[in-house]
């Protein structure tokens, strides 16, 4: 199971997931991976992965991989076993938020857990009104353009510092336990830069309607 020969080096990608909407046309001209019913809502794709269970496979393709329903890994976490090695992606996940919890989760478990073995990496995801909700990045430095409040988060424990235009600087490497409270409600008040040692989320906080 490789990606497709002409896109073995593009670090920039876009993964479809099942929830929609439509992509939009300022990511539908990337490279785009459809996971399993992600392929209802995009026009075009490059390669699909799935086992059938939220969507029909593509009947005519080339690069089609289908597995069983019953299976040990989820489809996004073998969609993510294809980039295995490769550092410096840029991968833009829609249509994976807004349905059950526990997907949720675990998408983000999924998705850290591959960030721990491709270094200068980082995932934005996308919720359905198109609005960036969250990053998942590698351990390194990061930096972020952000007015309004944010929050911080890793799934075990590690060093972090944030500088630059927030209302909260932690400018000495600081211990941050897994989904501690240590990262939260923080303000954004333009650029700022977040250096962690291992993966970490920074969830952007949504106006309630």
């Amino acid at each position: 199971m490789k990606l497709p020969v002409h896109l073995e080096n593009a670090n920039e990608w876009l993964l479809v997931g099942p929830m929609g909407p439509l992509v939009p046309p300022k990511l539908a001209s990337l490279p785009t991976l459809a996971v399993d019913g992600g392929l209802n809502f995009c026009e075009r794709f490059d390669l699909w992965l799935g086992d059938g269970d939220s969507g029909s496979p593509p009947s005519e393709s080339s690069h089609v991989h289908l597995y069983p329903q019953e299976k040990d890994r989820s489809d996004l976490s073998l969609s993510l076993g294809l980039f295995g090695g490769k550092k410096g992606l840029d991968l833009h996940f829609w249509g994976f938020l807004g349905g059950r919890r526990d997907h949720e989760w675990i998408t983000i478990g999924e998705t850290l857990s591959f960030l721990d073995t491709s270094s200068a990496s980082k995932a934005t995801f996308y919720n359905g009104e198109g609005k960036v909700e969250l990053y998942c990045m590698a351990g390194g430095l990061w930096n972020f353009q952000h007015q309004g409040v944010f929050s911080l988060a890793g799934l075990k424990r590690g060093q972090f510092r944030i500088t630059g235009q927030c209302k909260y600087e932690i400018s000495e490497w600081t211990e941050i336990n897994a989904l501690s409270s240590h990262g939260l409600s923080n303000l954004g008040l333009g650029d700022f830069q977040l250096e962690c040692e291992s993966p970490m989320i920074l969830f952007l906080a949504q106006e309630k309607r």
